[in-house]
C-alpha cells in the first residue's frame, strides 16, 4: 500500500477534515516506529513521503491494513471521539502485534549466541 492509497482509503472510510500533510505525519510515524522497533532498520523521513505520495508504506499486505486503522485511530483521537478511538486503536493493536510476530518468526538473525556449559 502506498501513502496515496491509505490516505484515499481512509478519506472514503471516514469523514475528516484533517490534511494530507497531517496524515503523512500520523503515517510517517507509523512506519518509523515499525521501522525501529520491529525491522530494527533506520526509519524513512516524513519528507520522503510528502515528496512522494505513491512510495509504498512498509507493512506489506495482509498486514497493511493497520495503516487505515492507525489513521482512523488518529482522526477519532483528534476529533475527541474516545469510544470510536477505542475500537480503531485495538484492531490496529491487534494488526501490529501480528505483522510484529510475523517478522519475528520469518527473520534469521544476524547472530548466533552460544553459550558453553562447562
Amino acid at each position: 500500500m502506498t501513502v496515496r492509497q491509505a490516505i484515499e482509503r481512509i478519506d472514503s472510510i471516514v469523514r475528516n477534515t484533517y490534511t494530507n500533510e497531517e496524515k503523512v505525519f500520523w503515517l510517517s510515524n507509523l512506519d518509523a516506529q515499525i521501522a525501529t522497533f520491529i525491522l530494527k532498520t533506520i526509519p524513512p523521513y516524513k519528507e520522503q513521503y510528502e515528496q512522494n505520495m505513491d512510495s509504498g508504506l512498509l507493512a506489506e499486505p495482509p498486514f497493511d491494513m493497520m495503516y487505515i486503522h492507525w489513521l482512523e485511530a488518529q482522526i477519532a483521537y483528534a476529533n475527541g471521539e474516545i469510544e470510536r478511538y477505542s475500537n480503531a486503536i485495538s484492531v490496529y493493536q491487534q494488526e501490529y502485534d501480528s505483522y510484529a510476530n510475523y517478522v519475528a518468526r520469518n527473520t534469521t538473525p544476524e547472530t548466533v549466541t552460544t553459550i558453553k556449559y562447562f
